[in-house]
């Protein structure tokens, strides 16, 4: 994904919560009324509705930061991959 370089953060947000190898990441559910529901943290089984826009924001800010951390964090692995 991260060497690819196109659409990187909403392929990795895909893996991360839609995947349906890992079923534990499937913590988001769309509903037909255009609305999410994201499993609780505390609650470990309910899902709670959300608010979309509010979800994609913070689906972006955190994500974006985990991907940066990684390429921070594998900077030379990375730079000796995308370079062969």
């Amino acid at each position: 994904m991260l060497q690819n370089g196109t659409n990187t953060l909403p392929l990795y947000i895909e893996k991360k919560h839609f995947d349906k190898r890992f079923s534990e990441n499937n913590n988001i559910k769309y509903t037909d009324d255009n609305k999410c529901k994201v499993m609780g943290f505390k609650e470990n089984i309910v899902f709670l509705s959300n608010d979309i826009a509010f979800l994609s924001n913070n689906l972006i800010k955190n994500n974006s930061e985990i991907l940066l951390l990684y390429c921070d964090d594998n900077d030379i692995k990375l730079s000796d991959d995308i370079g062969d």
